[in-house]
């Protein structure tokens, strides 16, 4: 049972690392893009 409960608290965790890793590497990539247009 606690094996059970443990599987998809991990996998939402993995998923939570994934989602920020895939944020901060758009937000850098838009504001480096933003950065060479303006120069």
């Amino acid at each position: 049972m606690v094996k059970y409960k443990l599987i998809p608290s991990f996998y939402c965790f993995c998923n939570y690392q994934y989602l920020l890793l895939c944020i901060y590497v758009v937000t850098n990539v838009s504001y480096t893009y933003v950065n060479e247009f303006q120069m």
